[in-house]
């Protein structure tokens, strides 16, 4: 008979880095946290650098898998940013946006970093920073090219990383990032990030 123990695959410790060290795992664990605290601030500079700053540490296959989400994610969502930026240079007052499935804004102006919209027939004023998800995404589909697996990745990453995004807006948000990489092999599992 088979006296060997079954280990619920759950229970199994991961395999730590080859050749890593404590101080390396250490230093991983918290440049890692410090990175998703950095992105989910919307500081995807500071992420980035913080991820750079173990980049060459030794990780398990599982740990450098979500140290490139995660470096993907900072990536796509900063790009999803100057996309954003980019749309608002093109829009003029007039302009109309489709915000969800019923709702249309008009662009009263804009500014490099801000938007004047009328909404329900007030003025409302946004900076890139404070503009409400639905629409962010809205301006910048005025630029992206909507089906494009960048275009669905930055968009996922840019509401993933939002502090402010409800469940139905992070299943979106998962629901692009999958979407892009059934497109892109090269970003496969980038959902996994919302996970990790």
């Amino acid at each position: 008979a088979d006296v060997t123990p079954t280990v619920a695959p759950d229970a199994v410790a991961p395999e730590p880095a080859p050749d890593s060290r404590p101080e390396d795992r250490s230093a991983l664990s918290a440049a890692m946290k410090a990175a998703r605290t950095a992105t989910m601030e919307g500081k995807f500079d500071a992420a980035m650098n913080e991820l750079k700053k173990v980049a060459s540490v030794p990780k398990s296959p599982e740990q450098q898998a979500k140290y490139d989400r995660l470096s993907l994610m900072a990536q796509y969502a900063d790009n999803f940013r100057s996309a954003l930026r980019e749309s608002l240079a093109a829009l003029e007052a007039g302009d109309e946006i489709e915000v969800g499935a019923n709702k249309t804004v008009g662009v009263v102006g804009t500014t490099a970093n801000s938007i004047t919209v009328r909404v329900s027939g007030v003025n409302r004023t946004y900076s890139v920073d404070t503009m409400p998800t639905g629409l962010a995404v809205a301006i910048a589909d005025t630029w992206l090219r909507k089906e494009d697996s960048v275009s669905l990745a930055m968009k996922g990453a840019y509401v993933a990383t939002r502090k402010d995004a409800d469940a139905q807006q992070l299943d979106k948000a998962r629901q692009w990032l999958q979407e892009a990489s059934s497109k892109d092999r090269d970003m496969a599992d980038l959902e996994k990030v919302l996970d990790d």
